[in-house]
């Protein structure tokens, strides 16, 4: 690196494995050039998935609408145990008052998510041993030297459009 850095560390999420959105995209970009880099200094990058309650994970956004009292919103494409009460509340409060909470169900929409977790590839080796909580995935220096350089160009292209 032209600090002279000897080690790198990155972090990068789980969409940069099978990449289905342009999120996703970059990271698998960011990675490969990593990979490219590698060659040269010691590189370790994670990937990681939503941390609880951080902004844009599932628990987050209940957490909002509870504090706000509205319903928790769920998916209707998933199997959810629910238990309906004894009378018809009139109001948020009549529901907490029973210990529940309304959850309001529509469609899944996943316009440009994955619908599952997906932290490698097929092409990838994970260990599941080394660590209790964490598992390693391993794997070659895997990238297309003529693609990355096709990439720069074309982005060095669009650069000078603007």
């Amino acid at each position: 690196m032209k600090n002279g850095s000897k080690k790198y560390f990155c972090v990068s999420t789980d969409k940069a494995a099978n990449p289905v959105n342009m999120m996703g995209a970059s990271e698998r970009i960011m990675e490969m050039y990593l990979m490219r880099k590698s060659e040269q200094i010691i590189i370790s990058t994670a990937r990681f998935a939503n941390v609880a309650f951080s902004d844009g994970s599932l628990l987050h956004g209940f957490n909002q609408r509870i504090l706000k009292k509205q319903p928790i919103v769920a998916p209707n494409d998933i199997k959810l145990i629910c238990v309906k009460p004894k009378k018809k509340p009139n109001s948020v409060e009549d529901l907490m008052a029973q210990k529940k909470w309304p959850c309001l169900f529509t469609a899944s929409d996943t316009t440009g998510e994955k619908d599952f977790e997906e932290f490698y590839t097929d092409n990838e080796i994970l260990d599941i041993d080394c660590f209790e909580n964490l598992g390693i995935i391993k794997n070659e220096a895997g990238f297309d030297q003529l693609k990355l350089e096709n990439f720069k160009n074309q982005i060095g292209l669009s650069k000078s459009r603007f």
